[in-house]
């Protein structure tokens, strides 16, 4: 649920994890959502996020174009799972239990670009 600042609902805001939320984080207009989820449904539509999700902080609307899903050696016993997330000036970073975020080896700590949904540091 989202609310305004007057404490209604934003009845637009009408998204829902396909798992649990365990971290928020804001910065300049976007929301990350991090947890234990494979997906997320966003106006009535089903995407495939793991992990990690970036939305409109006004709209709530999903930013097809962040796609820094975290995968695990589930093989091997590994969860998959964004347990954190920071952000501090044009780095997001993120913890929790993945050995891979955005196609890039990181084993439970990595850190985003948060402006560009593209760049890894």
């Amino acid at each position: 649920v989202a609310l305004n600042t007057n404490g209604g609902v934003i009845t637009n805001f009408t998204n829902a994890s396909q798992g649990i939320v365990r971290a928020l984080a804001v910065g300049q207009s976007n929301l990350f959502v991090g947890g234990d989820f494979i997906g997320f449904t966003n106006l009535g539509s089903n995407y495939s996020r793991t992990g990690l999700v970036a939305l409109n902080l006004t709209s709530g609307i999903i930013y097809t174009n962040f796609t820094a899903n975290c995968q695990s050696n589930t093989a091997a016993g590994g969860v998959t799972n964004v347990n954190a997330l920071a952000i501090s000036g044009t780095r997001l970073y993120v913890g929790g239990g993945f050995t891979n975020i955005a196609g890039f080896n990181r084993r439970g700590l990595a850190m985003l670009n948060p402006n560009s949904f593209v760049k890894q540091y």
